[in-house]
């Protein structure tokens, strides 16, 4: 029988760091995979300080001394903006990307923490805010142009394709919408009422959970045959629209009594509300429209009010036929390296985005691509190509977008697409690996550096695996 205080695995909770490792006690092949994956993207990030540089000018903000507290900052920017590499790398949590941190050597090294405590997830989320989009999408052409000068990468061939990411909603209903905005108001008086505003907004009083009831009970029976629960469903349904054109009226004299209070603690509580009031006014305004049997355009709609830019996308799948998010447009080349990625908060047709593609490469790289492989929902119409194929003249050698199933009995029109099917594979792993099948940040803002990052990281990760595999 063992000893009660005998360790009969010695090693199993060792700190021991690789440093103290003997020659003959060698890491898994995985592990060192792992460890050599993040000593190369250091390697990167060594051999092209301009990468932290440009992310400092995002960052320092979050670094000043505090001369009045006699207070140093903690960490530096390249701590910061490492802690957000290994975060959008690993697609942790930020919660999680503290804890990684802290119990991984490798990542405490990778971010330069080997005799500090780790980074809080506060301050990781703070940073990851404070790189902007321009900023990822200026990091991602400088490390593209670095990557075409040491010819690991050939801009002349490219593929492009489109996908849609969703943002974070439910499913929009007119019922759901209208509960979404009586009870964010509901939200926004209580905690006013909390902060010591109860004694001016004492006459206002609501009733979430028969709204609640209300919705539930309209979505039970929006699919009945029964006459009873038609009859029913339609009487929820106007209830329903009433009740949130009541209380958005009231919100908007919410937010007059709020602001003619004047403290600090009301205005903001009034600027909160007052942000979220023109969309409130909008969806009411539109359940109202389609109760009464109008037909409301896609375009005057709103289908979140926590996510107002969301859009409606229908690109004829299967299985999803409706996404609501934003179109991206990808522009990669044949070592897998998103060189481009167009997104827009009003997404156009992808009939129109070949001249656009095209236009930026060769603002990107100085040169028009030689060739470029493009589905065949891009295709701008019989006219519009004559004329593109005319102006590409001698720059654009072949133009791969077919317009017909009859065009992929061409030789090189099928090896343009079979060339082209290699990026559904990278949207595919952008979705599965960087959190682009869903953003989980904030506003449009939010989406744009979700996206914007992550493709960054993709490529980071890309260089990293060719050179490992290289060795």
């Amino acid at each position: 029988m063992r000893p009660k205080t005998k360790n009969f695995i010695p090693a199993f909770f060792s700190l021991k760091t690789e440093s103290e490792d003997t020659e003959n006690e060698k890491a898994n092949k995985n592990v060192q995979y792992y460890r050599d994956l993040y000593k190369t993207f250091d390697d990167y990030l060594k051999k092209y300080p301009e990468i932290e540089q440009l992310a400092h000018e995002d960052l320092k903000k979050l670094c000043k001394s505090d001369s009045t507290r006699n207070r140093t900052p903690d960490f530096t920017t390249q701590n910061l903006f490492r802690a957000v590499l290994v975060t959008r790398m690993e697609g942790f949590t930020f919660r999680d990307a503290e804890i990684a941190i802290a119990e991984s050597v490798t990542l405490q090294r990778f971010c330069r923490l080997d005799k500090k405590e780790t980074i809080s997830f506060q301050l990781i989320d703070q940073a990851h805010l404070a790189l902007t989009p321009t900023t990822w999408q200026t990091l991602n052409e400088f490390f593209a142009a670095r990557m075409v000068t040491e010819e690991k990468i050939n801009p002349n061939l490219v593929r492009s394709d489109g996908t849609v990411v969703e943002t974070n909603i439910h499913w929009p209903t007119d019922s759901s919408l209208c509960y979404d905005c009586y009870r964010t108001v509901d939200r926004i008086v209580g905690h006013a009422r909390e902060a010591g505003l109860g004694p001016v907004l004492k006459d206002f009083r609501f009733h979430v959970d028969k709204i609640k009831k209300l919705d539930f009970r309209i979505n039970q029976n929006a699919e009945a045959k029964n006459k009873d629960r038609k009859r029913r469903y339609k009487n929820d349904y106007d209830t329903i629209i009433s009740r949130t054109e009541e209380i958005v009226r009231k919100a908007a004299e919410i937010v007059r009594i709020l602001k003619a209070e004047g403290s600090v603690a009301a205005l903001a509580f009034a600027a909160e509300l007052a942000g979220y009031l023109p969309w409130m006014q909008k969806i009411v305004s539109v359940a109202r429209r389609r109760f009464n049997g109008e037909q409301v355009p896609n375009e005057e709609k709103v289908f979140s009010l926590f996510e107002p830019h969301t859009e409606l996308i229908q690109k004829g799948k299967k299985d999803k036929p409706i996404e609501f998010g934003h179109q991206i447009f990808l522009t990669q080349t044949p070592e897998k390296f998103i060189t481009d990625c167009i997104l827009y908060e009003k997404s156009p047709s992808e009939t129109t985005m070949l001249p656009e593609v095209v236009d930026r490469h060769e603002e990107q790289f100085g040169r028009k691509p030689s060739g470029i492989a493009m589905d065949r929902g891009c295709h701008p119409g019989k006219e519009e190509m004559e004329f593109l194929r005319d102006e590409y003249e001698g720059e654009v050698e072949f133009l791969g977008i077919p317009s017909r199933s009859n065009d992929f009995g061409d030789e090189e029109m099928s090896r343009y697409q079979r060339f082209r099917a290699g990026i559904e594979g990278s949207i595919s792993f952008l979705k599965r690996c960087f959190g682009l099948s869903r953003v989980l940040f904030k506003g449009f803002r939010g989406f744009c550096q979700g996206v914007n990052s992550a493709i960054f990281c993709h490529n980071f990760l890309v260089m990293a695996r060719r050179d490992l595999a290289a060795e």
